[in-house]
């Protein structure tokens, strides 16, 4: 997906698939009324799309939203919570289908994060967690759930409860930026030069049960986009370019050149970085969007 002034699905070959047509016109930013900050594709074949919005071509809706296949309006999708403040931050789906979203609005008894149930109705067997700050919610392969604030990251049972090992919280003066999954284990990014005692630079793993893991490094600038591949390797965006480390954190090669947004891996490895401008790749450019093979060669389908 690319979200510059509309809503676009691309398809494998970096085309765009013209049978997308959401119903998203007009506004500020980008097609809503507002900003995206989520996108996610469901297994029934429905997109799930959160932000800073309340309106859908003019239909109050919120700021979540399920579309069709085709991009439009799914009526059935029961969540439709609008106030001029509220937004999503960022939303995970568990293995029930349940969704949790995180974000700046209080519905109900919940502040700033719950969970819904498939359809988008209230689920009210979630817990209670503290109100807070939330930047990002994850469901790992597992059905493990992490939450993220700036200075401190959750994890809870699968019904919100609290676990032992957890909150891990930053040092004084130090921020939280991102977090990914790596199996059952957790990649933290931010600005921070130490994680529960030990040193660890802007990158770090967190263990399942909340203990440190050996990856170290000293070369990482703090950053929250980076994506994660199934042996442990992490791509970071470094702002001017993306930087590969090792699963133990000796720095690899370097993939990407150009001002980098974001960066994500796909369920085949393979390394989508999104940019402004033009990104090269050993010595090869493209608009905007480049995807990097499993081995970080440049993917010559992908254009």
């Amino acid at each position: 997906y690319r979200q510059r002034g509309n809503l676009t699905k691309f398809d494998q070959s970096g085309k765009p698939n013209n049978e997308f047509q959401p119903a998203i016109t007009g506004g500020n930013d980008i097609g809503l009324d507002g900003r995206i900050n989520q996108v996610m594709d469901l297994p029934n074949g429905k997109v799930l799309v959160t932000g800073n919005f309340q309106t859908l071509n003019g239909d109050l809706r919120g700021f979540l939203v399920r579309l069709n296949a085709d991009g439009s309006l799914d009526y059935s999708f029961a969540f439709g919570y609008q106030h001029g403040t509220y937004y999503g931050r960022s939303f995970a789906v568990q293995q029930s289908g349940k969704i949790i979203v995180a974000g700046n609005f209080t519905v109900g008894s919940y502040s700033n994060i719950m969970r819904l149930n498939a359809n988008g109705s209230i689920d009210n067997t979630f817990a209670i967690l503290p109100a807070a700050s939330y930047n990002k919610v994850l469901v790992d392969s597992n059905d493990n759930i992490y939450v993220m604030e700036p200075t401190k990251i959750y994890k809870p049972d699968p019904n919100g409860n609290p676990l032992p090992g957890f909150p891990i919280i930053a040092s004084s003066g130090e921020t939280f930026l991102g977090i990914e999954s790596l199996g059952n284990k957790l990649v933290l990014g931010g600005t921070f030069t130490s994680v529960k005692g030990q040193a660890r630079k802007n990158l770090a793993v967190i263990n399942e049960d909340g203990s440190i893991g050996s990856f170290s490094t000293t070369s990482a600038t703090g950053s929250g986009s980076f994506g994660v591949k199934t042996d442990g390797t992490i791509i970071l965006n470094q702002s001017t370019y993306a930087k590969a480390f090792a699963p133990e954190g000796t720095p690899g090669p370097t993939p990407a050149l150009g001002t980098v947004r974001c960066i994500f891996v796909d369920k085949q490895c393979r390394t989508i970085i999104a940019g402004d401008g033009a990104l090269t790749a050993y010595g090869i450019s493209r608009p905007s969007i480049i995807r990097l093979n499993c081995d970080l060669t440049v993917d010559d389908t992908f254009q």
